[in-house]
């Protein structure tokens, strides 16, 4: 018999399958939302993540795939009635509510275990379960594994030796340096920077140092430079501030299909809620902009353009300074045939729109920041990207741009963006920006050679699939060559990219399906689709994006798992 006191490597295998479930805890989560979109009182769920989940561990099991795991008869019997309870229950659950579902509807449940323990195809699993039913199967799985987990989180996964991380495009560690630089403003200069006394001054002091910092950088003044909570909270201020205040000289804004949520959302809002209208720029299959949809989007009622500088799933970066070109000649066009309407509340100096904004968050430290030379009138930036503190990120607006405040309060950042200043995370976000900036060149240069091995490597081992059916060989997403140098994006087809994610995650490799902030989404990656590849092909993709701890070892053995864990799924699910 197991002893129960201890966790044994197969349940921690099991264990690791759980954390896949979260995906549909937030659909659960969101059925609010659903609702308002779908009239009927069931909901389609796909749980193709977790059966698969389910279906892997069996084969590794029974066919010995994961070399990792090895099992003795007590270890496998304690894995196997830990799957049988589970599956029960969720055959125990929705037979409750068969009877109101006609046949069709039944077979949605079929889930054959008992090919999955032979080897045979993997299936998804859609199933229609009504939000009781779901809510059942939730509280069923927590009351089984929520103990397990407590106790024995330490276990669950690679140990930070042996793992590798390849998602610095979500977030990266906080550089040494950085929190050298920090450290003071956390335990001694810890003052209000708006207090008069000497402990504030010194607090303001850092934060005047840290402004000053971010304009040298971006050939900018320290009073265009506004600190935020983040990007999100900064190009959200960029578009509802601009939207307001220029919204007497038209309501028009353009934007592309592939920009971040945090662009996205705000633009919906205002299109939905404050009457405007959004153009969304079609990309090229590399995800580039199509400069001529610009011209021909650009009209006398157009105020803002928002392009985001480099993309933060495939890594293509934007013709900034074409786009920079097209709007300012645009502008000049109009302005001569038109006087220019000053913004609500505008200087003197009043900008003649339409303004131009982009995201910078993933292109600091990769490329200049020049916002001059660029002819960008605002920017985005944050420090989470660039090996600085989480919550923390800033805004540029060039002098004669009027906007209106989005946070209300205090009279901080020149009454732009009330509240007390997080003074250590803002001279954090300075000095990891200085470090990147003074650092890209060579980094910039030791990350290309990685990912150029890397893609080579992926490509010359998984050469040999088929390239008819529902497979072929992985294909690389993005533009070539004007694209981030630590970016690397595949499509698999025929493969889903959760259960890609959850084998790499066994192994101690750490990547990513696209944005961490629409991680939670079942649908698939909206940039993917703008690039014109198939809602089937965009589930299947993988992003791994290499940082400055990411060394060739490192690449090789990636590769190595990842052309291995891709050859197993295809052949495992007979495509």
């Amino acid at each position: 018999m197991t002893n129960k006191n201890i966790i044994s490597l197969s349940d921690k295998t099991l264990l690791k399958i759980y954390f896949r479930i979260d995906r549909i805890k937030e659909i659960y989560e969101h059925l609010d939302d659903l609702k308002k979109n779908i009239p009927s009182k069931e909901y389609e769920f796909s749980y193709g993540v977790y059966f698969i989940a389910i279906a892997t561990l069996y084969r590794s099991l029974f066919k010995g795939l994961d070399k990792s795991i090895k099992l003795n008869i007590a270890d496998f019997n304690a894995t196997n009635e830990y799957i049988n309870e589970i599956h029960n229950a969720l055959i125990r659950i929705t037979d409750q509510d068969n009877a109101h579902l006609d046949k069709k509807s039944q077979s949605h449940y079929v889930v054959n275990i008992d090919s999955l323990k032979k080897g045979g195809s993997t299936t998804i699993v859609t199933s229609l379960l009504s939000e009781d039913q779901l809510k059942k199967m939730m509280e069923f799985l927590e009351a089984r594994f929520l103990p397990l987990i407590q106790a024995n989180s330490l276990l669950l996964f690679p140990s930070a030796k042996s793992s590798i991380y390849l998602d610095h495009a979500s977030a990266t560690p906080l550089d040494p340096r950085v929190a050298t630089a920090m450290q003071p403003f956390l335990n001694e200069l810890y003052g209000n920077p708006s207090s008069l006394h000497t402990a504030g001054q010194k607090a303001k002091e850092g934060v005047d140092r840290a402004r000053r910092t971010v304009a040298g950088i971006l050939g900018a003044s320290a009073q265009e430079i506004i600190f935020t909570g983040g990007g999100t909270e900064s190009n959200n201020l960029a578009l509802l501030g601009i939207a307001e205040a220029y919204a007497h000289q038209g309501k028009h804004i353009i934007t592309s299909a592939i920009e971040h949520e945090s662009v996205l959302e705000p633009l919906r809002y205002l299109e939905k809620e404050r009457g405007f209208k959004v153009t969304f720029l079609p990309v090229d299959r590399e995800g580039k902009v199509k400069l001529e949809a610009l011209e021909q989007a650009l009209t006398p009622q157009t105020i803002l353009v928002s392009i985001m500088m480099a993309n933060n799933e495939v890594g293509t970066i934007q013709p900034i300074r074409e786009i920079a070109k097209i709007i300012k000649n645009y502008a000049l066009k109009n302005a001569s045939s038109s006087p220019t309407v000053k913004a609500k509340s505008s200087p003197a100096s009043g900008a003649a729109s339409p303004l131009f904004h982009t995201d910078a968050c993933q292109a600091a430290g990769v490329l200049d920041l020049n916002v001059k030379e660029w002819g960008i009138d605002l920017l985005t930036l944050n420090g989470s990207k660039i090996y600085g503190p989480k919550g923390v990120g800033m805004l540029y607006v060039r002098n004669g741009v009027s906007f209106f405040p989005q946070i209300r309060g205090g009279g901080q950042e020149r009454k732009r963006r009330a509240g007390t200043e997080n003074v250590p995370a803002i001279v954090g976000l300075a000095e990891a920006l200085r470090l990147a900036q003074a650092e890209k060149e060579t980094e910039n240069t030791r990350l290309t050679h990685l990912r150029e091995r890397f893609i080579e490597g992926v490509q010359s081992l998984l050469k040999s699939l088929p390239a008819s059916g529902a497979a072929s060989p992985p294909w690389l997403n993005g533009h070539p060559t004007d694209r981030l140098p630590n970016n690397i994006h595949f499509t698999i087809p025929g493969i889903e990219g959760e259960t890609l994610l959850l084998r790499l995650d066994m192994e101690g490799v750490y990547a990513s399906a696209g944005s961490a902030c629409t991680a939670g989404s079942t649908d698939p990656s909206h940039v993917l689709l703008a690039m014109g590849i198939s809602k089937r092909d965009a589930y299947g993709s993988v992003r791994f994006s290499l940082g400055r701890s990411t060394t060739q070892q490192d690449v090789d053995r990636t590769v190595a798992i990842f052309a291995r864990i891709v050859k197993e799924l295809q052949r495992e699910s007979g495509v």
